[in-house]
């Protein structure tokens, strides 16, 4: 990762070359925080990132806030988890630097798994007790 000083303040490439790999952008969507939906907040997110030649992200610069810090650092956080198919000169990949714009809408919210809900045992809780406390008990 290269430190913010190094992203550019902004696209200096009008034409965007670099195109988000949706299949990266499928498997890690920007999740809604709970706080930001339960409130009724919308917003838009604005980034720029730097792409590097094998398509991994190089920098990433918030360039457009939400006015929502919580819909910024998710944006920010999934950005940062997607990969790029890098833009190509003759051939060969070349590194590039894209606007990427995401939205939270409240009808299209998709919400981070709760590892704690994940991981629960969905038995009730007296059930483990009883089995452990008559593992050695017979039954007719």
């Amino acid at each position: 990762w290269a430190a913010w000083a190094e992203c550019p303040e902004s696209d200096p490439i009008p034409q965007q070359r670099a195109k988000i790999d949706h299949s990266y952008q499928a498997e890690h969507p920007p999740y809604y925080p709970k706080a930001a939906h339960r409130d009724g907040v919308e917003g838009e997110v604005s980034i720029l990132v730097g792409v590097a030649g094998d398509g991994s992200i190089s920098c990433q610069r918030l360039i457009r806030s939400s006015l929502n810090r919580d819909l910024d650092r998710a944006a920010m956080e999934a950005v940062r988890r997607w990969k790029f198919i890098p833009a190509g000169s003759e051939g060969a990949p070349v590194p590039d630097v894209v606007r990427v714009t995401v939205p939270f809408t409240l009808d299209s919210a998709v919400f981070k798994p709760d590892q704690s809900e994940a991981s629960r045992d969905p038995r009730p809780r007296h059930f483990s007790r009883m089995h452990k406390a008559n593992a050695g008990a017979r039954w007719p």
